[in-house]
């Protein structure tokens, strides 16, 4: 994964994704919600999506995930999120215009296991809205934060990230425990030796 972000480096830097969505950077987060423990259970959506428009003072851009949109269509939260003045719904965008959005945005909430290493990647704080994690790392470092459905936890997180001054900077010092961006040609190097 870290390569093939280093590689597509130069491409997403033109994407013109903030210009179309009118965002500046760190003046923006990003949603994303996919995972079915917490868009199937009405209960647990209702929370993330509470304290999500409870946070009024943070422009949040939501990628929607088709499954996510049936979810929430039914329960007629996306009416809440379209009459809210924080949240602004978007179409699902591609890689390339998803890491422009992660790489500016002031922190992003999420439950995919992909996107908590990209955001550590781009030094844009994380917070996660699943109770464990694959990449404990992240969390150890400080660069992300479990949150699950709790709404209170949530609210408290996002804004103490958002009054965190320098916090992109602090995460660009930290060490990279995925690796150095060359795995692939280790692993094309070792396959050459073999018989």
């Amino acid at each position: 994964m870290y390569d093939a972000l280093i590689e597509h480096r130069p491409i997403v830097a033109q994407s013109t994704i903030l210009k179309k969505l009118g965002l500046k950077r760190d003046e923006y987060s990003v949603l994303t919600m996919h995972r079915p423990e917490n868009v199937d259970d009405p209960e647990k959506l209702d929370r993330i999506i509470r304290g999500i428009l409870m946070l009024k003072e943070l422009t949040v851009v939501f990628p929607i995930h088709p499954r996510t949109k049936q979810r929430l269509v039914k329960s007629r939260l996306k009416k809440q999120i379209q009459n809210s003045d924080n949240v602004k719904l978007v179409d699902p965008v591609g890689y390339h215009d998803m890491l422009k959005l992660t790489e500016n945005a002031k922190l992003v909430f999420t439950d995919s296991g992909g996107l908590q290493k990209e955001a550590f990647w781009l030094h844009t704080p994380c917070v996660t809205l699943r109770d464990e994690t694959e990449w404990v790392e992240t969390v150890r470092l400080g660069a992300n934060t479990l949150v699950g459905n709790d709404t209170k936890k949530l609210i408290k997180t996002a804004k103490e990230i958002a009054d965190v001054e320098n916090i992109k900077s602090r995460l660009g010092k930290l060490k990279n425990p995925f690796g150095d961006g060359h795995a692939a040609q280790r692993i094309v190097s070792e396959t050459l030796k073999m018989p």
